[in-house]
């Protein structure tokens, strides 16, 4: 009897080498599937005055869609040059032109840091225009203000979505959920035009509280913050959003900031953090390194960042549009039980949202109601329409 051990050890090399192969083609063809960038945005980030940009600092410039708004933005393309080099700096952001619709609103922002704290920025709104022909967008650099709020910033204060993680000073509990169809709760800052002192700045504020939207005005002087809420709407919501009225006061009573990173901490008057906030993931996440060689070929900036985008843009469309109205008729049952126990909350909601947003004003500020625009919170309305 011959010993067939030698094939035997042959079968097995081939049967392996028949499986890696098989293996490597479906690799190679996941990869193959990944849709590859196909326009560019153009342009320059420069400045008006000299900048001197450090040599261990990173540029960054990233296309956004800002179409929904209250949502946070999803990034379609970026570019980033480490190190930086010197300024101006030649754009060329890769995107698909199927990420872009018709009716979709995007801009260009643009920045550089050092040691993940931001030194320059553009403070303005740089819009995109959909025609391929006018997709070149030229965006100004700024210095970014540094003062004991700010020194230890990764993003701009204003024009970033900041969502809310932590009512309190304890940071470890984490936020409710919102309620169905509504926006988790979130801040905004939107800076006025024109010129102010080194430090300062004011503007407006719009937000959620994971049931409402709201609307309010700023303004900053070095670390001090204040915040005035002009605009609320009121829906009454029973699956979510049970920190609103707890987030709403905390907005009123908030005196100071601080800003760690992509991370901001609203303050009291005694310095006690109240409220903590983290950018939106996925605004400036998911870039794949590039060196100062990636100038000429910039359509591999934007490769292995398109999966996790098309992912995050897909969820973004499936979201539900709107709820079905909250605390209605139908939703309550025929016992006088529950009518009193949702009447009795429903009256503690309403208390603590016109308790924060009339303070030192008549008169409630909108209608009990889902879906409806945002009204003044100085209205003539009678507070007791709302629960009728």
């Amino acid at each position: 009897m011959t010993d067939d051990a030698p094939a035997r050890g042959r079968r097995l090399w081939l049967r392996g080498a028949l499986y890696g192969g098989i293996g490597g083609l479906m690799l190679l063809s996941g990869c193959a599937s990944v849709p590859r960038p196909d326009a560019l945005i153009t342009g320059r980030a420069f400045s008006l005055q000299r900048l001197y940009i450090p040599p261990d600092a990173v540029f960054e410039a990233v296309l956004l869609d800002v179409t929904n708004e209250g949502e946070a933005p999803v990034a379609l393309g970026r570019q980033r040059l480490e190190p930086a080099g010197q300024a101006p700096f030649d754009l060329a952001i890769p995107f698909r032109k199927e990420q872009v619709q018709r009716n979709g609103k995007y801009v260009v922002q643009a920045q550089v840091t050092l040691y993940n704290e931001l030194i320059f920025y553009t403070p303005g709104v740089n819009p995109v225009m959909q025609d391929p022909a006018f997709q070149r967008v030229d965006v100004m650099l700024e210095p970014y203000v540094r003062t004991d709020a700010t020194v230890n910033a990764a993003i701009p204060f204003a024009q970033t979505h900041w969502r809310l993680l932590s009512v309190g000073e304890n940071a470890v509990t984490p936020v409710a959920p919102a309620a169905e169809g509504a926006v988790p709760a979130f801040l905004q800052f939107q800076p006025a035009a024109g010129k102010f002192p080194a430090g300062e700045s004011q503007g407006d504020f719009v937000g959620s509280g994971g049931c409402n939207r709201f609307l309010g005005t700023y303004r900053v002087q070095g670390k001090s913050l204040r915040l005035q809420l002009t605009r609320t709407s009121i829906r009454l919501c029973l699956d979510g959003g049970g920190d609103e009225p707890a987030f709403l006061s905390a907005l009123a009573e908030a005196r100071s900031f601080v800003q760690r990173g992509r991370e901001l901490e609203l303050q009291d008057e005694d310095d006690k953090p109240i409220l903590q906030l983290r950018a939106q993931e996925g605004a400036w996440r998911g870039s794949s390194p590039m060196s100062r060689r990636t100038r000429r070929s910039d359509w591999v900036a934007g490769w292995f960042s398109f999966c996790s985008v098309l992912k995050k843009t897909s969820a973004t469309k499936n979201r539900p549009g709107h709820a079905a109205r909250s605390g209605s008729s139908s939703e309550v049952s025929g016992d006088r039980t529950g009518q009193a126990v949702k009447r009795s909350s429903a009256s503690r909601y309403l208390a603590a949202v016109l308790s924060t947003t009339s303070r030192g004003r008549r008169g409630a500020g909108a209608v009990l109601s889902h879906g409806l625009p945002l009204m003044r919170t100085d209205s003539s309305q009678s507070r007791t329409n709302c629960l009728s």
